[in-house]
């Protein structure tokens, strides 16, 4: 007589799919770009959709001595250079339904409550970067060669990976242009971690990469940064642009927009701080939830001459073909 088994084809409906309740988020990237904007306004005159920033200009030097019974010609004092802040309202929500929240076997409201916290501040950080990336002051690595000027993006292979003369050759641009380093004497640089890799490997030893206990005022590190090195503390994230628009013909290179920043490169204005918001709930039966957050804010590159792209490739990034 054949066995009858009692087992889980049996009784498959006793045999469910188990959750674990505790929920995970995104890997998420550490806003850098926003808090980088430390120049806003002071004395304002009154609200606007536009905040205009002025800067005075110098007089050119004098070139010649006073002659002694010669009353000197008067000069102009030059008109300003004045610096636009458009504002804007930016903002985004969700409406979870109480049907959602009754029957969700996790916490949806706080959940959502995180991702749109997040989506704040990823938002707002991305918008800076898009707007500092877009300086005019960039140069490149072309086919082994350093090139201040003359050079493009489209010449970059993927052989022209970040170098420490990069570095060095931006903080002199950015001295040369009498711009202010960020904190002590140090400017501010912007590198992706494939870049990083790259600059690493060349440096070879400790003693030419110093880890951040090493900064003379600890208060000063910022976040994300890894290291004091060619006169930068260096911040290492993702987030900052790249594509394959590099050298190259079905494959391109992937080239990297990095960036050093001295002060007062940027700009933000704000009408009202970026917040979460709750909204009422209005419908008749009470059921849908609103959630979103919202703010008031305009940036702009209020000193061109304290920025600095630099654009290479990296080994770590696709081959050209």
């Amino acid at each position: 007589m054949a066995v009858v088994w009692t087992d889980t084809t049996q009784m498959a409906n006793l045999i469910q799919k188990a959750f674990d309740r505790y929920l995970e988020f995104s890997l998420r990237q550490q806003t850098v770009w926003r808090a980088l904007c430390d120049k806003e306004s002071r004395e304002q005159t009154q609200p606007g959709s536009t905040v205009q920033f002025q800067i005075h200009q110098d007089l050119a030097p004098v070139a010649s001595p006073l002659t002694e019974n010669v009353d000197p010609d008067p000069v102009g004092i030059p008109n300003t250079k004045t610096v636009d802040v458009t504002i804007n309202e930016w903002g985004n929500q969700a409406v979870l339904t109480r049907k959602l929240r009754l029957f969700s076997f996790n916490d949806v409201t706080s959940a959502s409550a995180d991702i749109l916290a997040y989506n704040l501040v990823d938002s707002l950080d991305r918008q800076v970067m898009a707007l500092a990336i877009a300086g005019t002051n960039v140069f490149y690595e072309n086919a082994g060669s350093l090139k201040i000027t003359g050079g493009t993006r489209v010449a970059v292979q993927s052989t022209d990976i970040f170098k420490s003369r990069d570095l060095r050759a931006a903080v002199a641009l950015l001295r040369g242009r009498s711009a202010l380093p960020r904190t002590a004497e140090l400017f501010a640089a912007i590198i992706h971690p494939d870049q990083s890799y790259d600059l690493r490997s060349e440096a070879g030893n400790s003693a030419m990469w110093r880890p951040p206990h090493e900064y003379s005022a600890a208060m000063n590190i910022w976040a994300g940064a890894v290291g004091v090195y060619e006169g930068c503390y260096v911040i290492e994230t993702p987030r900052l642009t790249s594509a394959q628009d590099g050298a190259g013909s079905s494959t391109k290179a992937t080239v990297y927009r990095s960036m050093v920043l001295g002060r007062q490169a940027l700009a933000r204005c704000v009408a009202e701080e970026p917040h979460t918001v709750v909204g009422p709930v209005t419908d008749g039966l009470r059921r849908f939830l609103r959630i979103g957050w919202y703010g008031v804010e305009g940036w702009a590159r209020y000193r061109e001459e304290c920025l600095q792209r630099v654009e290479t490739s990296s080994s770590l990034s696709p081959p050209q073909v």
